[in-house]
């Protein structure tokens, strides 16, 4: 190869790799449309052609949905037969995109479809304004004070917020606490803001002793409920929800409080303030503290998937997300120590301090 073709190649290279960030946003439509249309559902446990899945959906224009399959295939959502010309589910789409899935993703899908993707449409405002965007994308919210109220803002968008969070709990809950080994010492769990429970419950799964309270706002009592009624009775008898606002109620008294990807929303301030909170709280000894975030490497920019989620943040919270340092050097300025941390291959890490 010449040294001009060696600088036509790289340039080619460079250019595929900004082409592939331009059609970031067409890739994630495919997958939002195909979940919207509930495509998944139709194919468990059968294949079907593109006619009898048209039929299903009640679509009638069956040139343009078999193009739209066929980026299904592309992007390793479906496979096709070419002998039978039907079409069926990968693993991983049986997995996590049929919504009767344990692990299904399917809230945090609609959620980004719904929510997440027209607030990113005001990127640049919320770069220029340093605050939230929901006034911009929805008419709702109140400047740059940030409340969940605007991920409540109906019961639609409060179902799709709360079940994809618990989706996204699913895949680095079990994880975290089963790598903390010693959280079997501990013998009540305070789940602060815990939605659905799904870090209560798999606190409880590891730790045969524990019996905890999820605590969180009023309105979020359906949601827990219903999640904690599809355990088992062992679970459910060990699991209760409580009421309240962590950052203006009393909170329990408990020997671990979790907080899973609740600093992320807040400032420095308003976690310093909940975890002084939590500290004051804990017994004088073998207290402790879990947290489930995203960490950012020390020097900011990795890894790449924290730094998007931290432009999230930016659009859509006062919060952000933070480095290993910068968690160590709060917990330790409230008084927390022996903080460990884990960096784990699923979508959250973990760290645990101890009082």
């Amino acid at each position: 190869m010449t040294s001009r073709e060696t600088k036509q190649s790289s340039e080619n290279t460079n250019a595929n790799y900004i082409s592939s960030l331009i059609d970031g946003y067409r890739h994630s439509k495919v997958l939002f449309t195909a979940v919207e249309f509930k495509l998944f559902d139709h194919l468990v446990n059968q294949s079907l052609t593109s006619i009898e899945l048209a039929t299903k959906l009640n679509l009638s224009h069956l040139l343009a949905f078999e193009r739209f399959l066929n980026a299904c295939v592309a992007l390793q959502l479906l496979e096709h037969d070419k002998t039978t010309k039907k079409y069926s589910n990968t693993k991983l789409s049986e997995k996590y995109l049929v919504s009767t899935s344990p692990s299904t993703l399917n809230g945090y899908i609609n959620h980004n479809n719904q929510s997440s993707y027209l607030l990113w449409n005001t990127l640049g405002d919320a770069i220029r304004e340093n605050k939230p965007q929901w006034q911009h994308a929805f008419n709702t919210g109140k400047g740059d004070i940030f409340t969940f109220d605007s991920h409540y803002r109906d019961e639609n968008a409060e179902t799709l917020f709360i079940s994809g969070m618990h989706g996204l709990g699913l895949t680095s809950f079990p994880n975290i606490v089963k790598y903390f080994d010693n959280l079997k010492q501990f013998k009540t769990l305070c789940d602060l803001g815990g939605a659905t429970g799904c870090l209560a419950i798999s606190a409880c799964e590891v730790n045969s002793q524990l019996q905890a309270i999820i605590f969180d706002l009023p309105r979020i009592e359906k949601h827990t409920n219903r999640c904690i009624d599809q355990t088992s009775s062992d679970i459910r008898s060990r699991i209760r929800f409580q009421s309240g606002d962590f950052f203006v109620d009393a909170l329990p008294h408990v020997d671990l409080f979790g907080l899973g990807r609740i600093l992320h929303d807040w400032t420095d301030e308003q976690c310093e303030h909940l975890l002084t909170k939590i500290y004051q709280t804990l017994p004088e000894n073998n207290g402790a503290v879990l947290i489930a975030e995203k960490l950012l490497d020390d020097n900011k920019t990795g890894p790449l998937d924290v730094n998007i989620q931290d432009l999230n943040m930016l659009i859509a919270t006062t919060g952000r997300e933070r480095s290993c340092i910068e968690y160590q050097a709060m917990l330790e300025k409230i008084g927390f120590k022996n903080i460990q941390f884990y960096r784990s291959d699923s979508y959250l890490d973990g760290i645990l301090g101890y009082k």
